[in-house]
């Protein structure tokens, strides 16, 4: 019996024929700082839920507003993170499906940030009773 061939996968963006393997070498240093900077991130999104956490068993309202400030940091890596797989895709600096992987880890990283926020928000409203402005919030710093 003659067994049907497979055909070839393509070569990943990064290490297309023609590309110098130096060229190849730094594109990966470049997505492997991305994803150095994703995994910040994860710490960051993983400590505002153990945070928003413990300010509800504490009823601590001070945590709680911390929870609310730390999402920023996080906002701020998954904007930095967006525009820099953006520039990879239409610089053909990397596999389009690797900076799609990427940016959706980002993406629910950033996610866990805003879910942990939302948890903080009704700390602070099973204490106070009351939404705070955001001027209000952070006058307890």
């Amino acid at each position: 019996e003659k067994q049907e061939e497979q055909p070839a996968e393509p070569a990943p963006a990064a290490q297309s024929a023609g590309d110098d393997p130096e060229k190849v070498r730094l594109k990966e240093d470049l997505l492997m700082a991305r994803s150095q900077i994703a995994a910040y991130s994860a710490g960051v999104a993983s400590e505002m839920v153990a945070d928003a956490v413990r300010s509800f068993v504490d009823k601590d309202l001070k945590l709680a507003h911390q929870v609310m400030r730390d999402d920023d940091i996080v906002d701020e890596v998954f904007n930095k993170m967006r525009q820099d797989i953006i520039a990879f895709i239409r610089g053909g600096e990397a596999s389009a499906e690797l900076c799609l992987d990427l940016m959706m880890i980002a993406k629910y990283l950033e996610r866990i940030g805003d879910h942990a926020v939302n948890i903080a928000e009704w700390v602070e409203f099973s204490i106070l009773g009351e939404h705070l402005s955001r001027e209000e919030r952070y006058a307890d710093k």
